[in-house]
């Protein structure tokens, strides 16, 4: 039995000598060429590169679009008021050794061609599979120069984007790598896989804005056009003085949802898990915000109709009039109105309070685990009916009560009636309070 697994010990050696001279012959053999359309590589280590500079130049005649396909490398646009087109490729290859990287770098391929109004950029190279050690990826990276009001469309596998002028209709993406733009003068369209987008000085009536990110942040600041979509898989999205004459809508799985000082006709607010702010706006007819999990807060903000709804977290607002739906299935909500408002709140398990006065209804404020308190003008003229199955009712105004009167339920009126109001609560106190906030 002994000798057995002396003789299967002698065999596995045997084996793994055989393996390891298999692996040596691959390895000399890729280092020195290309398998199939891949390129295979498995030196151990590119420590050498190699550069070089190629430039192309029009003249703008009848050019007004340049579209740019590029396998790897930044991207830069610039603007300026000259009737010429210059493209610059600074090209980078590596490799294991200088003379391998100069191959390399001879083997880059770059087109630049005119079809009518268009010029089209192309950098590709064939993919490479690392089997082993440190490899850095060749690279192209682009200067674009081009007048004022040029439409670009660039997309890159892996690079940064970046654009300070007035072109025209911009179209980016990158796989890898962060977008920041700024003074574009038309319709918008950026997208980064892996990467955070940045973006202000949008100027114009009639743009469109569309915005995504499937990990990294987007924000978009000082800019006016028609309507702006925003997306991120993984991220926080935030906007800052940002008009648009139609709709805003901005959607995150996971991060928070933030809008400092614009317009919109309609806005359009959802997370899975962030929190949703909202400052300083005028919005001409209607707000929407839903959070899986997270906190709404809404302050000096102005619509017609706010339809706000966590299933984790506190409301809390301070807007101007309009009609005010918050609900929340664990959470406190603290509701303000600085103008007369119809109010529907709701939660599961939190207190209720309402602050300001009351429009034209019909009211509800309903919670099953907490109080509810409304601070009203001294003025207000409601016809209530109020319930709590643990806990008192309470007011501070003179009240009329009807039918069967009961310490846990009251229905009547207030300042001889006026628009109706419902208040429940399974667990707490409701009461009625002259607002001296």
């Amino acid at each position: 039995m002994k000798n057995k697994w002396i003789v299967f010990s002698i065999l596995i050696v045997a084996e793994i000598l055989v393996l390891s001279g298999i692996v040596l012959v691959v390895w000399q053999e890729a280092n020195q060429t290309s398998l199939g359309s891949f390129g295979t590589r498995m030196s151990n280590a590119d420590l050498f590169s190699a550069e070089s500079e190629e430039e192309w130049q029009f003249e703008v005649g009848e050019i007004s679009e340049i579209s740019l396909e590029s396998s790897g490398g930044d991207v830069v646009v610039e603007t300026s008021r000259t009737d010429q087109i210059l493209i610059t490729a600074h090209k980078t290859a590596w490799h294991s050794t200088k003379a391998k990287a100069q191959a390399e770098l001879e083997d880059l391929s770059i087109t630049v061609s005119q079809t009518g109004n268009k010029i089209v950029i192309k950098y590709r190279r064939e993919p490479v599979v690392f089997v082993f050690g440190t490899q850095k990826l060749d690279t192209v990276d682009f200067i674009i120069s081009v007048p004022e009001g040029m439409d670009i469309s660039a997309q890159t596998d892996n690079g940064d984007i970046n654009s300070a002028g007035k072109i025209g209709d911009g179209a980016f993406s990158t796989d890898f790598g962060n977008i920041d733009l700024a003074g574009v003068e038309g319709d918008l369209e950026a997208k980064s896989n892996s990467g955070d987008i940045v973006v202000s000085g949008i100027r114009g009536e009639d743009y469109r804005i569309d915005l995504s990110s499937d990990f990294g942040e987007i924000e978009l600041s000082n800019s006016t056009g028609t309507s702006v979509v925003a997306h991120s898989n993984s991220g926080s999205i935030l906007l800052d003085d940002v008009k648009v004459s139609e709709q805003i809508t901005l959607s995150s799985d996971f991060g928070k949802l933030e809008f400092t000082g614009g317009s919109a006709d309609i806005l359009d607010l959802r997370t899975n898990s962030g929190k949703i702010i909202l400052l300083n706006l005028q919005v001409e007819s209607n707000i929407t915000a839903h959070t899986d999990f997270g906190d709404i807060l809404l302050d000096k903000v102005t619509a017609d109709l706010y339809d706000l709804d966590t299933n984790s977290g506190k409301i809390e607002t301070n807007v101007v009039g309009g009609d005010i739906k918050a609900h929340s299935d664990f959470g406190d909500l603290d509701i303000r109105s600085t103008q007369p408002a119809t109010i529907d709140l709701f939660t599961n398990s939190g207190s209720v309070e309402y602050t300001g006065a009351l429009g034209v209804g019909p009211h509800s404020l309903v919670t099953d685990f907490g109080d509810i308190s409304m601070y009203l003008p001294h003025d207000t003229a409601l016809t209530f009916d109020l319930e709590t199955e643990f806990g008192n009712l309470k007011t501070e105004f003179p009240i009329t009560l009807q039918g069967d009167v009961k310490p846990d339920h009251w229905s009547g009126t207030l300042n001889d009636g006026g628009a109706a109001l419902s208040a429940s609560t399974n667990s707490g106190d409701i009461s009625f309070e002259i607002s001296n906030r």
